[in-house]
């Protein structure tokens, strides 16, 4: 996907809840969908601590959600 603001690739990858440490995005080549560790690349998303929540921005238009790392509390 070509970002919508600098028009250069974004990196493809998920976010998972890893049990009480809150939602991560994990980039899709790092490794398998199954293993649970939490990896120095994951960017940690939210925290119990903050109420678990993540400020996302979504356009009805292009039907794309932004989340801005500058928005995350953990």
């Amino acid at each position: 996907m070509i970002c919508p603001y600098c028009e250069e690739k974004m990196q493809e990858g998920w976010i998972d809840q890893y049990q009480t440490y809150g939602l991560y995005w994990t980039p899709n080549e790092e490794r398998g969908f199954l293993e649970s560790i939490i990896d120095p690349h994951d960017i940690r998303l939210t925290s119990l601590a903050h109420g678990g929540r993540l400020i996302v921005y979504h356009c009805e238009k292009c039907r794309k959600f932004v989340i801005d790392e500058n928005d995350i509390e953990v």
